[in-house]
């Protein structure tokens, strides 16, 4: 509780649902898919890095569906229970917060012991049991656990947005002003990508992203990944997919949502 997922979960959801962590993207998924769990707050991309490479992996993988996106900022705060930063000796954080945060911590707090643990929730535990330990987070983890703000704005790249994706069993029905997020593996002979495209040029569908990942474990060399405009519902998108079906070695709905404004 507190990171910068269940931030967007609660952009999303708002404060009733229940909110737990799990220890991994394809855990989370498994939750999900197992009925453990009714929705999940996976990261889909940062601006600074792009896609996240175990969440498009962890889709193909699993009939969890992409049901909604949120935007958020990356945005750090340093906290302690006194609020003092000349009290400062170590600073708890996870393993992206510090690498997001360490040009700004290294500038900072030259003499702070960085410490990596599991969780924004553990950083906060080991901020309220020392005097001398800060906890790197969210301004949500400063809410949830009671702290006080030592340091604002500790991200290094003050730009940077993350894309997080809302998973769950059903997608959602149409809007008219949606998203079709898609895998396909075209094969890997000359001229197999443009020809996969070909059906969505024939029926005007906006294509508004692809990306590829390699593929292991299959009999193809990539996977692609398609985001458009429409829902797939759609009949032009419906008629594609059909299409996609028959022409590519794997074609796969991994979401249809309403686009988010």
């Amino acid at each position: 509780p507190g990171d910068l997922a269940h931030a967007a979960a609660r952009a999303y959801f708002g404060h009733a649902p229940s909110v737990r962590p799990t220890e991994s993207i394809p855990a989370l998924l498994e939750a999900v898919l197992h009925a453990h769990a009714t929705s999940g707050v996976p990261p889909l991309e940062t601006s600074s890095d792009g896609a996240i490479t175990a969440t498009l992996k962890g889709l193909v993988a699993t009939d969890v569906r992409l049901c909604a996106e949120r935007i958020a900022p990356l945005r750090y705060q340093l906290l302690s229970q006194s609020g003092d930063q000349t009290e400062v000796v170590k600073i708890y954080g996870t393993a992206p917060a510090i690498a997001a945060c360490e040009r700004q911590l290294r500038s900072r707090y030259p003499d702070a012991i960085l410490v990596d643990v599991q969780s924004g929730q553990a950083a906060a535990h080991f901020a309220i049991g020392d005097d001398q330990s800060a906890a790197l987070g969210s301004a949500l983890l400063k809410e949830l656990f009671g702290l006080k703000l030592i340091d604002d704005r500790l991200e290094d790249d003050s730009d940077v947005v993350i894309r997080f994706g809302v998973v769950g069993n059903r997608l959602p029905s149409r809007t008219g002003q949606d998203r079709t997020v898609l895998a396909i593996a075209p094969g890997d002979e000359p001229g197999a990508l443009h020809r996969a495209l070909q059906p969505l040029a024939d029926r005007k569908i906006n294509l508004t992203r692809v990306e590829s990942r390699p593929s292991t474990g299959t009999q193809w060399q990539h996977v692609f990944f398609l985001e458009m405009d429409g829902h797939i519902t759609d009949r032009a998108i419906l008629t594609a997919v059909e299409e996609l079906r028959r022409i590519t070695r794997y074609a796969k709905v991994l979401g249809s949502y309403p686009r988010p404004s």
